[in-house]
């Protein structure tokens, strides 16, 4: 079980992914969100990092988007009571606001529902 927070929201056209050594171009812009997650269980576990594992973003009329499949998006394990950061990436048209995230995973399972600042 985790608790999350939108510690950091920009947009760009481009997306420099560290992780993979890849440069990636927006269809539309990018959003980039940066996400803490404390583990709040009893037991280690990865918070959810794509749309795979039930990552999902909304825009203020509700259309849903998920996340960008071609970045190497993960997080690290993380020991009950510690917290980690990392990003998670949603090309959507430009202009677009996202108002909330849907957060959850196998080892979360609860949907966590976050606003984005």
């Amino acid at each position: 079980m985790f608790d999350y927070e939108v510690t950091d929201s920009r947009t760009s056209a481009t997306y420099n992914d560290d992780s993979c050594g890849e440069q990636y171009s927006a269809s539309g812009e990018y959003h980039v969100l940066t996400i803490r997650a404390q583990n709040v269980g009893s037991t280690p576990a990865y918070p959810p990092s794509d749309s795979w594992e039930g990552v999902y973003a909304y825009s203020e009329n509700g259309t849903q988007y998920s996340t960008e499949d071609n970045i190497c998006a993960f997080a690290d394990e993380t020991n009950p009571g510690n917290s980690t950061e990392y990003e998670l990436v949603f090309d959507v048209p430009e202009n677009t606001e996202l108002t909330v995230i849907d957060l959850s995973a196998e080892s979360a399972p609860e949907v966590a529902v976050v606003e984005v600042p």
